[in-house]
C-alpha cells in the first residue's frame, strides 16, 4: 500500500542544527558514547542503509562518496532549502521537541522560525534535577525551585513534560510522601528516591494542567542499563489511583520489550506509546517490534517519532523508513484479512499525525 501522501508529525525529536556544519556520517548514525574508528562505524546495516536510501532522495549513483559530496554540496549551496527539500520529500508536517537535550545548539525562538514545520515543545524534567543532586541542593529549596520552574514552563508554552530516569536510576519507580523522601535524601543521601519523587511531583503537575508525560523506557546510547529500563517496571505508577488521569508516553515503544510496552498500552487507558528511535536505529527488528505492539495496543494510542537530533537526515529517514516499513505492515493485514485496505490506510493515518 502506497502512504507516503500520509502526513507526519514527529512525536519525539531534538534539535538539528540551524547552520550547515560537516559531520562524521558515520558517527552520528552510532548511539555507543564509546570512540571508535570509522572503518568500524560504517560496517552497520544502518549506516549502508543510510547511504543507499540518500542515494534515492538526491537522485545520484549508490555509491559513498558521491553520496556524501552531494550531501556536502547541497548543504552549502543553500542549507535551509536542503532541510526544506528533506522534509516535504517525507511529508513532514510537525515536530514535537525535548528542549533537555541540545546536541545542536540553538535558540528555542530562532528555531521555530527557520524549522520549515510547526515545531511545539517539551521540557525535560533532568535539566532541573541532575543540578539539584550533583550540588546537593536543600530537599525544600530544590522541590519549591523544581515546582515554580515547572509551572513557568507551562506558561512558556511547553507541550508535555519528560523524563530519562531510566537513564539515572531506572523505572522500578517509588511513590513517596514528601516527608519520606526529605528523610532518605537528609539522612540517607538517597538518590533513587529523591529521583522518584521528583518524578511523581512532575505527574501531577501533569495531571493539574492535562499534560502529557513522555517516559523514556528503552534501549538507548551505551548509558543505559537495559536491564532497568522494561516499561513493566512502572506498573507501580500505572496502578497508582491518583495518576491514572494523566497520559503517560512509553518513549522508544519500550524496544526491545515492545510486546510489554503494547501489553501496557492495551491495559492501562492513559498509556500511549512512539517507536521513535527503533526507527530508524533498529533495521531487521523494527517490524518485528512493531507488529508485537499492533497485537496489544489499540491502534488510536501509537505514535510516530524519529528521535532524530543534529542533522536532518534523520528526520526523513526515519519518516522514510517508517512508512515503508507501514506499508509491508499493512499488506501483511490486508492479505490475511484483518484488515479492510481503507483500515490498514487509516491505521497509518492515526500513527503517522492523528493522534
Amino acid at each position: 500500500m502506497n502512504i507516503d501522501n500520509i502526513p507526519v508529525i514527529d512525536s519525539h525529536c531534538h534539535f538539528f542544527n540551524m547552520e550547515y556544519m560537516q559531520i562524521n556520517f558515520s558517527k552520528l548514525l552510532s548511539l555507543s558514547l564509546e570512540q571508535w574508528d570509522d572503518d568500524i562505524l560504517k560496517e552497520t546495516l544502518f549506516y549502508k542503509r543510510a547511504i543507499r536510501d540518500l542515494a534515492i532522495a538526491y537522485n545520484v549513483n549508490i555509491d559513498e562518496k558521491v553520496v556524501l559530496q552531494t550531501r556536502e554540496t547541497l548543504c552549502q549551496q543553500d542549507y535551509k532549502s536542503y532541510v526544506k527539500m528533506l522534509f516535504d520529500k517525507a511529508n513532514i508536517k510537525g515536530m514535537i521537541i525535548d528542549i533537555g537535550y541540545k546536541p545542536a545548539k540553538v535558540d528555542l525562538n530562532d528555531f521555530k522560525q527557520f524549522a520549515p514545520v510547526e515545531v511545539k515543545y517539551v521540557y525535560r524534567i533532568e535539566t532541573l534535577i541532575d543540578d539539584y543532586w550533583n550540588k546537593r541542593w536543600n530537599f525544600d529549596d530544590a522541590r519549591e525551585h523544581f515546582l515554580t520552574t515547572l509551572e513557568k514552563e507551562v506558561k512558556n508554552g511547553v507541550i508535555a513534560f519528560k523524563s530519562i530516569i531510566g537513564y539515572r536510576t531506572g523505572l522500578d519507580i517509588d511513590i513517596l510522601s514528601e516527608e519520606d523522601a526529605r528523610r532518605l535524601y537528609n539522612n540517607n543521601d538517597d538518590e533513587k528516591s529523591f529521583r522518584d519523587f521528583f518524578f511523581n511531583e512532575t505527574i501531577r503537575i501533569c495531571r493539574k494542567y492535562n499534560m502529557p508525560f513522555q517516559v523514556h523506557a528503552s534501549f538507548g546510547e551505551s548509558n543505559v542499563n537495559l536491564l532497568k529500563n522494561n516499561p513493566l517496571l512502572l506498573k507501580r505508577i500505572l496502578d497508582a489511583e491518583e495518576f491514572k488521569e494523566v497520559k503517560i508516553i512509553l518513549v522508544h515503544g519500550g524496544y526491545p520489550y515492545s510486546f510489554e510496552a503494547g501489553y501496557l498500552a492495551a491495559m492501562y487507558p492513559n498509556v500511549y506509546l512512539d517507536f521513535s528511535e527503533m526507527i530508524p536505529w533498529i533495521t531487521f527488528d523494527a517490524k518485528s517490534a512493531i507488529k508485537k505492539v499492533l497485537d496489544m495496543a489499540p491502534f488510536n494510542k501509537i505514535l510516530f517519532g524519529s528521535d532524530g537530533f543534529i542533522c536532518p537526515e534523520l528526520y526523513y529517514l526515519g519518516a522514510y523508513w517508517g512508512k515503508k516499513l507501514f506499508s509491508e505492515i499493512i499488506d501483511e493485514l490486508v492479505s490475511e484479512r484483518i484488515l479492510t485496505e481503507t483500515e490498514g490506510y487509516e491505521l497509518a493515518s492515526k500513527i503517522f499525525y492523528k493522534n
